[in-house]
């Protein structure tokens, strides 16, 4: 996404941002990404759940993943 103009953010995060949680161990040293967005004043991630083998919607403050970077589209 940065070769395409994406820009590193520190927030406020928008809707459409783009997450990528930090490598862990346990993810076999790989990072997870994530879309942003806002809901009800609150800052939601949608993501795959390995674990649920299915997309799901969290609240970003309860993941408990760091945060390795936040990427915004050109112009948003």
């Amino acid at each position: 996404l940065q070769s395409m103009g994406w820009t590193k953010v520190a927030g406020p995060y928008q809707d459409g941002d783009v997450i990528i949680w930090a490598a862990t161990s346990i993810s076999g040293g790989h990072e997870h990404v994530g879309i942003l967005f806002n809901q009800d004043g609150q800052v939601m991630a949608f993501m795959n759940s390995s674990a649920l083998l299915k997309p799901e919607i969290i609240p970003l403050a309860s993941y408990a993943r760091a945060i390795a970077h936040v990427l915004r589209e050109p112009g948003a």
